[in-house]
C-alpha cells in the first residue's frame, strides 16, 4: 500500500487547490464524461487572448506545458541540430530533449542564474533552438524583461527561442514581466504557460503556447486534436474568470514565502532565491538525510540530486500551517543532527 502523505511540499503544486467555481462546474458537467473531447477550444484561446493582448490564432492549448515543448521539437526539428539549455534546466526538459535525439548544449549558470551571455556565445550554425525558463525550476532565479529583450536582439531569426512561465502568475517582483510582450516583434520566439501551478489543475494537464501566427499554425498540424480532455477545458475556462482566487492565491504564496525565509533565516539555512512559489535551500549535507527524516514525519520535499545538487532540498510553499510544521521539524532535524557531511556545489 503506497504510504500516505499528509503534507506534500514536493510538486510546487497549488496548496489551496482550484478555484471553487472550478469545482462546481466540474460537478455539472457529468455529461461530458462519454463524449470524445471537444476539438472547437476557440471560445477559451479567445479568452486567453484577450487577456494576454494577442490575436487568439497565436495561442495554441495543449495538454500541459510539456505537451508544447514536445510539439514544438517535432515541429521545427532537424536533422543534427542542437538545443542551448542553460544549466539547472528544469530535468524533464532535459528528457524531452533527449527523446527528440536533439543534442544537447548545456551553458553553465552564473552564481545560480541562466547565463544569457553565456547562452549567445555558445550559438553556431547548428543551433536550432534555445530554451530558458522564467522563473526558473529548480533555482528559483529570473531574467529581468531588460535583459531579456537585449538577449532577443542578438539571437539570429534561425533559431526558435522557448521560454517556459509555467509560474509567471506568481511573479511580483517590479523587473519581471512576461516575454509575452516580445511575440509580436520577435517572429522567433514562443512563449509557454500552464494551469498546473497558480490555477491548481495539475491533475487534468492543460497549457498553452503563445507566438508567431505562422509558428503556432506548423505546431498546430501534428498535435493531436483530443490531447485536451473536456473537463480540463471547462475548468480552464472558468479558472480563467476567478480573478480573485489567483489574487488570493498571489498573497497566499507570498506570505508563505516570507514565513519560509524568515524560519531559514533563523535556523542559519542559506536559500537561493524567493520568487515562484518555491524555495531551494543549501543544507551544506547530504539532503537526502534530511528528506528521510522529513518522511518519517510524514513531510515531503523533492531533492535535487538529478541537478546534481546532492545538498539541496527544494520546498514547496505550502498552507501557513503546513510551512510552519516542516519548518518545526526542520529545526528539531538540526538539533538532533545528520551525519555524512559533505561540501555543498559552487553555484
Amino acid at each position: 500500500m503506497m504510504e500516505k502523505i499528509s503534507i506534500n511540499l514536493s510538486g510546487n503544486e497549488n496548496p489551496s487547490g482550484c478555484s471553487p467555481l472550478v469545482n462546481q462546474a466540474i460537478t455539472r458537467s457529468e455529461h461530458v464524461y462519454s463524449r470524445y473531447p471537444n476539438r472547437n477550444v476557440s471560445g477559451l484561446s479567445k479568452t486567453l487572448a484577450n487577456q494576454l493582448s494577442v490575436d487568439h490564432n497565436q495561442v495554441l492549448l495543449t495538454s500541459g506545458s510539456s505537451e508544447a515543448l514536445e510539439l514544438i521539437i517535432r515541429t521545427f526539428n532537424i536533422r543534427d541540430c542542437e538545443i542551448i539549455l542553460p544549466q539547472y534546466a528544469f530535468v524533464f526538459q532535459k528528457t524531452i530533449c533527449h527523446h527528440a535525439s536533439l543534442k544537447i548544449k548545456e551553458v553553465a549558470a552564473n552564481n545560480g542564474h541562466q547565463d544569457l551571455t553565456g547562452i549567445l556565445e555558445s550559438i553556431n550554425k547548428n543551433t536550432r533552438f534555445i530554451l530558458l525558463t522564467n522563473p526558473s525550476n529548480p533555482m528559483g532565479s529570473f531574467i529581468p524583461f531588460c535583459d531579456l529583450e537585449k538577449f532577443m536582439t542578438k539571437v539570429p531569426h534561425s533559431i526558435i527561442v522557448i521560454i517556459d512561465e509555467a509560474y509567471y502568475e506568481y511573479m511580483l517582483l517590479r523587473e519581471y514581466q512576461t516575454a509575452i510582450m516580445l511575440v509580436k516583434k520577435y517572429q522567433n520566439l514562443i512563449v509557454t504557460r500552464t494551469f498546473s501551478k497558480a490555477y491548481g489543475l495539475a491533475g487534468l494537464r492543460i497549457g498553452y503556447c503563445v507566438g508567431n501566427q505562422s509558428l503556432i499554425q506548423a505546431i498546430n498540424k501534428i498535435k493531436n486534436p483530443f490531447s485536451i480532455n473536456n473537463l480540463a477545458i471547462i475548468a480552464a475556462e472558468v479558472a480563467l474568470e476567478d480573478e480573485r482566487f489567483i489574487l488570493k492565491t498571489r498573497l497566499l504564496n507570498h506570505e508563505g514565502l516570507n514565513q519560509l525565509a524568515v524560519g531559514f533565516a533563523k535556523m542559519k539555512i542559506k536559500y537561493l532565491n524567493k520568487t515562484a512559489n518555491f524555495m531551494t535551500i543549501d543544507l551544506e549535507k547530504k539532503a537526502n538525510l534530511f528528506s528521510e527524516k522529513l518522511l518519517e514525519q510524514s513531510i515531503l520535499v523533492k531533492t535535487l540530486d538529478e541537478y546534481d545538487l546532492p545538498n539541496h532540498i527544494r520546498v514547496t510553499v505550502g498552507l501557513a500551517h503546513e510551512n510552519k510544521i516542516f519548518l518545526q521539524v526542520m529545526k528539531e532535524i538540526l538539533i538532533t543532527g545528520v551525519n555524512d557531511v559533505t561540501a555543498s556545489p559552487v553555484l
